[in-house]
């Protein structure tokens, strides 16, 4: 981030030479990946299956939880049945693509000056067109199997339009608090401080189920958002006069567990690249010292009630 921030405080400082009488507006710098992390609404967002968890399940109801994992497990030996079926149907279109593709490669033609085209033209045509319409059946039995696998985590996960949806209205309220932000600075110039062209990662179809993280440890953020431990032990320490030496060395220790969690949910933040990447923007401008991420995080807390202490020591650690 730092060699971004030079390379693009190196060009408009060399801009700026070009133009002197240009009113170069100031520049800011924000982590959008870190704010998408650590907003509320992704606390129950698992990254391997970019979908959310059902805020319907009482997790810490083990009876609950264990009928959602039966039910899960059944509907997953129904679908090792379709997907058996499909990845047959997959296998027989690949081969035929196959065959297709060595006869078109291996092909050559001279020109034929009284058709004006090339001997086979029509016959190259053809496969072509054949080519396409297989790999449009491909696409449809990848696409029928990436569905097979989502239905069985429908009673854990939300669907991934849901999902998309949620994670989508996050990146809209974060694009709207930034340009107000913008306007409330003078019509400055926020940029993002870990901007990456993200690739499009085709979908991987399997015969399995891709497992996602255990749920407990997708909610472990959001728990901590709604804790009341930070700094806090329970009263009898307080009250009882032999326990009260202790009280000090256990908020401490209550203090340090909750910002090694905090910052473990930072360090997630890369991962969050597909999340942003329908809205990723190419740096354009910089400067140091004017990191507003703290600012953009603080309004997000406020906004959705964030107790003070918690928010307070989660934006502490924001470095």
């Amino acid at each position: 981030m730092i060699r971004i921030k030079a390379l693009i405080t190196a060009f408009i400082l060399v801009f700026c030479q070009f133009i002197p009488a240009m009113a170069v507006p100031a520049m800011y710098f924000v982590d959008y990946k870190l704010l998408v992390a650590l907003h509320p609404k992704m606390g129950n967002f698992d990254m391997v299956l970019e979908r959310h968890l059902r805020s319907d399940i009482n997790f810490a109801d083990m009876d609950q939880l264990n009928a959602v994992n039966l039910q899960v497990a059944s509907l997953s030996m129904q679908a090792h049945q379709r997907v058996e079926t499909l990845l047959r149907d997959l296998d027989r279109v690949d081969l035929e693509l196959a065959k297709i593709e060595e006869k078109v490669s291996g092909q050559t033609s001279e020109f034929d000056n009284e058709r004006g085209q090339f001997q086979g033209d029509n016959t190259r045509r053809a496969q072509q067109t054949k080519i396409a319409q297989l790999q449009e059946q491909r696409r449809q039995i990848d696409g029928r199997i990436v569905q097979v696998w989502d239905e069985v985590l429908n009673p854990l996960y939300l669907s991934r339009a849901q999902s998309k949806q949620i994670a989508e209205g996050v990146l809209a309220e974060i694009d709207l608090m930034l340009e107000t932000m913008a306007r409330q600075l003078g019509g400055a110039l926020i940029m993002d401080s870990d901007y990456q062209a993200m690739p499009i990662i085709p979908e991987k179809v399997t015969s399995a189920p891709v497992v996602g993280a255990d749920p407990l440890s997708i909610r472990l953020y959001q728990s901590l958002l709604n804790s009341n431990l930070v700094g806090d032990v329970p009263d009898f320490y307080k009250r009882d006069p032999q326990l009260a030496q202790y009280a000090s060395a256990m908020r401490r220790d209550i203090e340090q567990s909750f910002d090694r969690n905090i910052a473990g949910q930072i360090s997630k933040s890369p991962l969050f690249g597909q999340v942003v990447r329908p809205r990723g923007r190419m740096v354009l401008a910089g400067g140091q010292n004017l990191d507003l991420t703290r600012q953009a995080l603080e309004q997000i807390f406020k906004k959705y009630a964030v107790r003070a202490d918690i928010a307070a020591r989660i934006l502490a650690l924001i470095k």
